[in-house]
Parts: structure tokens; sequence; C-alpha cells
């Protein structure tokens, strides 16, 4: 349903391992949360802290 509009569905708060056998399970295929990754600093994804970095 989402496809035709250009939007993507994310599932957020994913922690469990059954929380992401759920998500799977709802053929949702993009997902973030705690089990994934954890939060990073904003400075990750600015240019300043890109080649703070690369230094």
């Amino acid at each position: 349903m989402l496809e035709p509009l250009g939007a993507v569905l994310v599932a957020e708060g994913v922690e469990r391992d059954h929380d992401l056998a759920l998500v799977r399970d709802l053929g949702i295929a993009q997902a973030q949360g705690y089990l994934l990754a954890r939060p990073s600093p904003a400075s990750v994804f600015t240019s300043e802290g890109r080649r703070a970095r690369s230094r």
C-alpha cells in the first residue's frame, strides 16, 4: 500500500529478538532499535564530525 506513494515503513523500538521476528513476519523491510544499533551522537551525521574523525 505504501509503495505507490513512495513511502517506506520503518518499525521502531526493536529491542528483543522476538520483536525483530514479528517485524519480519509482518513483511516490514526496515527496522531500528537497540537490538540493531545503539544511538549515535549527532556529530556522526554532520560534516564537522566526519572531518574530525578523518584526521
